[in-house]
């Protein structure tokens, strides 16, 4: 089904093209001595007759591109050619901007479901971009929520680190099928080096700044965590911060600091904060906690809040730093992204002098 619509939405992009007629479409493509292509489109461009050979992926990142790139080439010298020389094509739902940086280095045409086209053709140069259709979209980022999220946190904390799936399982909690499943996906990324195969297989983070960009990409397309937001009657926020310790220590509740309040701990950058954001586990205690702030919920003239609550399934990350409870600086990082007021500019500060891309 994936190709049949792929094909489709190929060949009616092709029948649009100015001076472009489409005479055939095959999947009945002979056989060379090493392969044979997924399928074949035969097309009339600017008065010439031209051949495109076709591989079809359901996604496409560079690994998976290098390797059709490899099969299409091995089937283009088998073949014995009458005319001008056919033109490679990748499809696929969706190809990763790696991965489309390689087929144009390569001279190799692309579509994907969205109605991107390159077309690398002698008469003609024709390359639409276009967004990545929704739905397409929501898979590709799958990588960074839930539980799969956890696992790129740990990742990142300990790049050096080889790690196998059940290690990795075992010291973030998640399960092996989605630990497994979340390590894939990077493996297809190339942003982690592997070693080994099977059970004891073992990765490490490979490139901290394409996972960065593209989270960061990501997280700025989300709507922003609802926020709680309360007054506490001091006016620093090093106290607030302080008394929030004291308080959820006597209350056994985990927190976390994180936005600007964590940012400036992390690494200065304002002269002043005035807010003071953090996660809070959930539980009977946590009314203990805000009534030792003396918190009281406002709409207007905050200096406290408290992120929406995560999920059962979700742990909240710590660093302990100055006597305080702080989240790791990925997760300020990402906070910040999506907060207002100066607060990309503290997220670009944090990642340039703290997480060291």
């Amino acid at each position: 089904m994936v190709e049949e619509e792929l094909m489709d939405g190929l060949q009616a992009a092709l029948a649009e093209l100015p001076n472009a007629t489409v005479k055939n479409v095959s999947s009945d493509v002979p056989l060379s001595q090493r392969s044979r292509p997924d399928a074949t489109v035969a097309i009339n461009l600017g008065g010439q007759d031209i051949d495109i050979v076709i591989e079809v992926l359901r996604t496409a990142y560079p690994r998976d591109v290098r390797e059709k790139i490899w099969q299409i080439r091995q089937y283009l010298d088998d073949v014995v050619i009458s005319g001008p020389e056919p033109i490679a094509m990748l499809i696929a739902n969706t190809i990763s901007k790696g991965a489309r940086t390689l087929l144009k280095k390569a001279n190799v045409g692309y579509f994907d479901a969205s109605g991107s086209l390159f077309l690398p053709a002698e008469s003609m140069y024709i390359l639409v971009d276009r967004p990545v259709k929704a739905k397409a979209r929501k898979l590709r980022d799958a990588i960074f929520k839930g539980q799969r999220a956890q696992v790129l946190h740990f990742l990142f904390k300990e790049p050096d680190d080889w790690m196998s799936v059940k290690e990795v399982a075992s010291l973030t909690r998640v399960s092996t099928a989605t630990v497994s499943e979340t390590l894939s996906e990077l493996e297809r990324r190339e942003w982690v080096l592997t070693e080994g195969s099977g059970p004891t297989k073992l990765r490490k983070l490979s490139t901290k700044r394409e996972l960065l960009d593209a989270w960061s990409q990501f997280i700025q397309t989300q709507k922003p965590p609802e926020t709680e937001r309360f007054y506490v009657p001091v006016s620093k926020t090093e106290e607030i911060m302080e008394r929030l310790d004291r308080a959820c220590r006597e209350a056994q509740m985990t927190y976390a600091v994180s936005g600007e309040a964590a940012a400036q701990a992390y690494s200065p950058y304002l002269s002043h904060i005035s807010r003071v954001t953090c996660r809070m586990s959930n539980g009977r205690n946590r009314t203990k906690v805000l009534e030792a702030l003396e918190a009281r919920p406002v709409s207007e003239g905050w200096n406290f809040g408290i992120y929406a609550a995560v999920r059962k399934t979700e742990t909240i990350q710590t660093e302990d730093r100055c006597g305080l409870s702080l989240a790791p600086p990925l997760q300020v990082y990402l906070d910040l992204l999506q907060g207002g007021g100066r607060s990309k500019e503290m997220a670009q500060h944090l990642r340039e002098t703290t997480l060291r891309d």
